[in-house]
């Protein structure tokens, strides 16, 4: 639980940063990738260190699916802030807008499979 604790942290701080793109795209990126960089590294240490012994090979594979759809949630709100600095949700393409369509309806089924269990 101190590894979930300590996910949030950075994860909190790298939400900020993407947010603060918009108005600082450059003194916002190093921050932004130091804070992924802490984040997934965290992320890593607990699916590989606290999970693999105590989660069955349906729960592994929720838990990559999550992660995945986590790192490319992420990497476009970084793409869409630091390189396009929010012009709009409709100034992306039509396909990213698909994309992370079907990211959010698999990370609220997982979310929900997770909360249930």
């Amino acid at each position: 639980l101190l590894t979930h604790r300590l996910i949030l942290i950075p994860s909190l701080l790298m939400e900020l940063s993407l947010v603060l793109m918009f108005w600082f795209p450059l003194i916002m990126l190093p921050f932004f990738i130091a804070f992924y960089l802490v984040r997934t590294v965290h992320e890593y240490i607990d699916e590989s260190h606290f999970h693999v012994n105590r989660c069955s090979p349906r729960e592994a594979y929720l838990h990559l699916v999550m992660w995945c759809t986590v790192h490319i949630k992420t990497w476009i709100m970084f793409i869409w802030g630091f390189f396009l600095q929010y012009d709009g949700l409709f100034s992306l393409h039509i396909s990213i807008l698909i994309l992370y369509t079907f990211i959010l309806v698999g990370l609220s089924i997982i979310t929900l499979i997770e909360f249930r269990r």
